[in-house]
């Protein structure tokens, strides 16, 4: 276990839903309960607007690495301008993150958050995250299940919104209930010392309005668009109800790093660390957005 504090304050906004400070808070817990530390190299995969990775370069300090992988370049650039001048050696890069071309064995830790259920194949996103992971470091993921999430008293727009768009989800390959299969999906990629944590997010910590960007996005999406926005806006009015609290479970897994096991020392700058893994980075050669993700469909 890490004995860093955990710090959960933002550098810059964000307008993303997903970067909500108590989100944030909890997900920090977790990865310094696995073993992340200051000065370590962070990888997030799909990192949008880098809003978490403005905050795990905060709490990762001088003497860490934090980089991110965005398909979407219009999130990237967002992130770009927001983000670097306060971190200029963040490096934010356009790749495929389950073919990202990065060196084996640069990070301490590489991290997927909320996005798994959208991943054409979460099993090769996982695999790259355990290549591009040092030997001693840990892989960690977050995800969501639709049979965690529930509202009472009930929601009829939040239920209308599941039966109608959950079969055009499913004809996606869009697995809102990859959350419980996490294990199985770290183990099938190779990983040790593998745990769980599961996490209860309500509308009492994030806002109604925020809640339902974060958990009913998906579902929302997939309906036709005057539909989306009629139901979105019966279910915030619901869910928005003095006596009414809808909650989600996000669950976390691990791999590759035990809590209690000795953390492999970290090599000198000349062979790792925060140089090595920064200029490797650096000096890849990205190809564009379009070439990237050809084969990826996002909702």
């Amino acid at each position: 276990m890490s004995s860093c504090p955990v710090q959960v304050e933002l550098y810059a906004p964000t307008p993303r839903p997903q970067d909500h400070p108590f989100l944030v808070r909890q997900e920090l817990a977790a990865l310094n309960y696995y073993g992340l530390r200051s000065g370590d190299a962070f990888l997030e995969l799909e990192c949008g607007d880098a809003g978490f990775l403005d905050a795990v370069a905060r709490q990762l300090g001088a003497e860490g690495t934090a980089v991110g992988l965005e398909p979407d370049v219009h999130h990237l650039e967002r992130g770009r301008r927001r983000i670097q001048p306060l971190h200029p050696d963040m490096a934010l890069l356009a790749a495929d993150p389950a073919r990202s071309g990065l060196e084996d064995g640069l990070f301490d830790c590489c991290y997927h958050r909320l996005a798994l259920h959208r991943a054409p194949n979460p099993l090769a996103l996982v695999r790259e995250a355990r290549r591009v992971t040092r030997r001693g470091g840990m892989v960690a993921v977050s995800a969501v299940d639709a049979r965690w999430m529930s509202a009472y008293p009930a929601s009829p727009a939040m239920e209308f919104a599941v039966d109608e768009a959950g079969p055009v989800l499913e004809g996606r390959g869009v697995d809102m209930e990859i959350g419980r299969k996490l294990l199985d999906l770290l183990d099938e990629a190779g990983l040790s010392g593998l745990d769980v944590q599961v996490f209860s997010v309500s509308t009492r910590e994030l806002g109604a309005a925020n809640w339902i960007d974060v958990f009913m996005d998906p579902w929302l999406q997939a309906l036709p668009h005057q539909q989306a926005a009629f139901i979105g806006e019966r279910m915030l009015d619901e869910l928005s109800a003095q006596r009414t609290v809808a909650t989600a479970g996000v669950f976390m897994a691990c791999g590759g790093a035990s809590t209690t096991a000795p953390r492999r020392p970290r090599p000198p700058p000349a062979t790792g660390g925060r140089g090595s893994a920064l200029q490797c980075v650096k000096s890849v050669q990205y190809w564009s957005f379009c070439v990237a993700c050809s084969e990826r469909s996002y909702l």
